[in-house]
Formats: C-alpha cells, sequence, structure tokens
C-alpha cells in the first residue's frame, strides 16, 4: 500500500464526522468533529470537564475512524498525548473556528480545552474490498 500522507488523512478527517473510541473505564464511542494540523501533526481535542477525558487520562489507548459515502475508510490508533500549549489551542480554534462559534470554548484560555494527537500513529485506510490509499 502506497504511503498516505498527513494533509490527506487531515482533508478525509474534515469533511465529515468522526469516532473516537477510548477504553478508559469500558469501551465508549463518540462522534468527533474537531481536527487540525500544527507542528507536523494531527490534533484533536476534547474537553477535560468531560468523561472522555478522564477515561483517556485512565488509559491513553484511543481508535479513531472515519467513513465516506463509498464506504470508504480510515482508522488510526495509538495512544492519545494531550498538549494544553496556547500555540496548540490557537492553531484548534483557528482550523477549526465552530468551536467559539457555538461557545463550547471561551479562547486559548480556557482551561477546559484540551488538544491531544496521537503519538505513532498506526492508520489504515480500506474500502469494502480491502486495503488501499486512494481517498
Amino acid at each position: 500500500m502506497n504511503e498516505i500522507t498527513k494533509q490527506e488523512i487531515l482533508v478525509f478527517l474534515q469533511s465529515r464526522v468522526f469516532y473516537l473510541a477510548t477504553i478508559g473505564d469500558g469501551p465508549k464511542i463518540r462522534p468527533m468533529k474537531s481536527v487540525c494540523y500544527f507542528e507536523d501533526k494531527i490534533w484533536f481535542e476534547v474537553g477535560n470537564h468531560k468523561n472522555v477525558y478522564s477515561q483517556m487520562k485512565i488509559d491513553p489507548r484511543v481508535s479513531i475512524c472515519a467513513c465516506d459515502e463509498k464506504f470508504d475508510w480510515i482508522r488510526i490508533e495509538g495512544k492519545a498525548v494531550f498538549d494544553d500549549r496556547i500555540e496548540v489551542k490557537q492553531a484548534m480554534l483557528e482550523q477549526f473556528p465552530t468551536l467559539l462559534k457555538r461557545n463550547i470554548y471561551t479562547g486559548v484560555t480556557d482551561r477546559r480545552l484540551s488538544p491531544f494527537f496521537i503519538d505513532n500513529p498506526q492508520i489504515n485506510i480500506y474500502n469494502i474490498t480491502g486495503p488501499y490509499k486512494d481517498l
């Protein structure tokens, strides 16, 4: 299978709802939409006031999955690494302004905003017939 770029992954995730699975206190799956690219990493975010954050702190292993209308899908698995730097929060809020527009967070100083990336991710891209690269 050909190597897929981070930009291709980002475009695929940005164009749809994707799902985050955690296993901290049993398996849980949640729809997500916020994703950004910063410092050569794909970043996601959760609110640290929510159960998802607590679960990820107990067990940082996560899986993200997204599927399109042609049944092309991507799965990203690995360990979530949180990073609360202002620069990361700024990138997230600039690239996904809905977080501010819907008053989910108040800005880069909002302590509830908890960006994370997946360290050493295992990325698989498939369609209904098996593994492939073309998204």
